[in-house]
């Protein structure tokens, strides 16, 4: 059936890509699909819209890997699917359950980075169309109001960000799958969308109809201000940058121009300082403390390390260069293994016993390698971690670690990790060899850990 121009979906598309100008000096447009009624829609929406205009069409399809055959299956449609309809469709395959097992994540996070790492690698006369929608916003606001965010994250999805654009943003799910119904398109079903053990599912599926039943139009009211916010908010962050602009000087920030300012524009502007000075996760605390301090004396240690001065006529950093971060992390999956780290030069063996005595000029840690799972990986420090060593001592976490060896925060953010096929680490350097995985006399086959200076590592 012919989808008809004036459609109320299509209409919505088309306005909300003319108000945000999605399409000025593009060439060309990648729709992501997965293949359910979202996806599936926009792709019909956006053949509609870029008929005869000039701006060429694709598709692009990620299987995460993460259900199998029914990932397969998907796959498989929308490669048929676009087909039929003559759109030249891209499918890429990333392992997520592996990469996430090593990297830490989620797999729902590890999943969205590897997409939008794929979404950067378009051309760059491009931009990727995204099936997000109002529901998926008014989810996102309630999500982030529920771990806690400021105004940023009271915003929900905005409908374009760089390349990346959301021309059904302001279509609810409901009109979605009645512009598939109405047309006779087809869509897959994710079984994981069900799954309320994930939160955006539970917010879907419990918290979302309790709210409709005290007003039908609970997501459209959501999303409305959803989008009054992050209005809101562009117009802050666009006047605490002309303060910031106002109150720097070479590099440092001059108290009087902030207590002049409203707390709030006094607050964002501290944030886009220490953003601009690469320090990109500081809580609400920090800001807090920095901005309540603004004429006083103070002294603060951000995350990352670096250390922030303030005075009754400057704020400004004590070091003049950020913490380096570690390397991205690397799977050990063969041995022998032989790499540097940082300053560390790493190198994995295995042996058949335990040998005596320490390799010259390297720290020598042992494991029992039928204890260990692979692939194992080389990573740097991760929240949580913890070291077992000895059986008569608590499990002791990294920072109490650090802390009796008095390691400071920037020599602790470079320190080597080989962590297990599950993440749990297994040497943690300078620190030892984990007590579960530590090789003994009774261990057959020995996995040998060897820590060196790839150059003077003095700290």
């Amino acid at each position: 059936m012919t989808i008809e121009i004036n459609d109320p979906v299509i209409a919505a598309a088309r306005k909300t890509m003319d108000e945000y100008r999605m399409l000025d000096g593009v060439k060309g447009v990648l729709v992501a699909v997965s293949g359910g009624s979202d996806s599936m829609c926009l792709l019909h929406v956006m053949r509609v819209l870029l008929k005869d205009t000039g701006t060429t069409l694709g598709a692009v399809h990620i299987n995460h890997m993460i259900r199998g055959k029914a990932a397969d299956s998907d796959e498989e449609f929308v490669k048929k699917t676009c087909l039929e309809l003559g759109i030249p469709c891209s499918c890429c395959r990333r392992d997520v359950p592996a990469v996430s097992a090593q990297t830490g994540e989620s797999e729902e996070e590890c999943g969205r980075r590897l997409r939008y790492e794929i979404f950067s690698s378009a051309p760059q006369d491009h931009v990727v169309a995204v099936a997000h929608n109002m529901n998926d916003s008014a989810e996102t606001v309630l999500f982030n109001l529920a771990r806690g965010t400021g105004m940023k994250g009271l915003g929900g999805i905005p409908p374009m960000r760089d390349r990346i654009i959301r021309p059904l943003i302001d279509v609810c799910k409901d009109d979605i799958l009645s512009f598939c119904e109405r047309y006779g398109i087809g869509y897959v079903t994710d079984a994981t969308n069900g799954d309320t053990d994930i939160s955006r599912n539970r917010i879907r599926h419990a918290v979302i109809p309790q709210l409709t039943r005290i007003n039908p139009a609970a997501v459209e009211n959501i999303a409305r201000c959803g989008r009054l916010v992050r209005n809101e908010n562009g117009l802050l962050e666009d006047l605490a940058r002309e303060l910031l602009d106002t109150a720097s000087v070479s590099g440092k920030l001059m108290t009087d121009a902030l207590q002049r300012a409203h707390p709030v524009l006094r607050s964002k502007a501290v944030r886009l300082y220490l953003n601009d000075n690469g320090v990109r996760s500081a809580e609400y605390r920090h800001i807090d403390f920095i901005s309540d301090n603004t004429g006083k004396d103070f002294s603060i240690t951000l995350p990352g390390g670096r250390i922030l001065n303030g005075n009754k006529d400057l704020i400004s950093f004590v070091d003049s260069d950020p913490i380096p971060c570690a390397p991205r992390d690397t799977v050990i999956d063969t041995l022998p293994f032989e790499t540097c780290f940082l300053s560390y030069k790493i190198t994995v063996s295995a042996l058949d016993s335990l040998p005596r005595g320490e390799a010259n000029g390297m720290t020598e840690y042992y494991a029992d390698l039928d204890k260990t799972d692979f692939p194992l990986s080389l990573t740097g420090r991760r929240e949580g971690d913890s070291l077992k060593t000895s059986a008569r001592s608590h499990t002791k976490s990294f920072k109490k670690l650090c802390g009796e060896r008095k390691i400071g925060a920037r020599k602790r953010y470079g320190l080597p990790v080989i962590r297990n096929g599950d993440g749990v680490p297994i040497v943690i350097h300078p620190f030892g060899t984990d007590l579960r995985f530590r090789a003994d006399a009774t261990s057959k086959n020995i996995l040998r850990i060897s820590i060196g200076g790839c150059k003077d590592e003095q700290a």
